[in-house]
């Protein structure tokens, strides 16, 4: 099957090496089947969302290796909280860890008490201290006077 753009062959399956506690893999947005081309630049940016068996979740990346075929899975970024939310490819990943969330890549760790949507370039939110503010995009927080 070929595409007028793209001159790629079709597979469709590859072996996934996963870290050794995991239960579960899922691509970026839930599913459990994705394509790519593999001539695409946006190839390294495939992410992974891991499940271990502690019901802990973990953001991943692929990496190929030399000499070994397959994709080789690596936690990295998010790891291991309570929950991670894809809401649209244009929106960041929400996750959860304590009663407190984030924004992937806004936030390396989860620290805000509500966290709303991003309405454009800004998302409010509520520190536990019961600050507010405004999240942007940038992941700089501006917090109310």
């Amino acid at each position: 099957d070929k595409d007028a753009d793209f001159d790629y062959e079709r597979i469709d399956t590859t072996e996934l090496f996963l870290p050794n506690n995991t239960a579960d893999v899922t691509f970026y947005n839930k599913t459990k089947n994705t394509y790519f081309y593999d001539k695409d630049t946006t190839v390294s940016q495939i992410r992974f969302i891991l499940k271990d068996k502690n019901n802990k979740y973990s953001l991943a990346v692929k990496e190929r290796l030399k000499g070994k075929k397959g994709i080789t899975v690596k936690k990295k970024f998010i790891v291991d909280v309570d929950k991670i939310d894809f809401i649209n490819y244009h929106h960041p990943l929400k996750f959860y860890k304590n009663d407190l969330c984030g924004y992937y890549p806004q936030n390396k760790e989860a620290k805000y008490k509500t966290l709303e949507r991003f309405n454009y370039y800004f998302a409010r939110f509520e520190l536990p201290n019961g600050k507010k503010g405004w999240l942007g995009r940038d992941g700089k927080e501006y917090l109310d006077k």
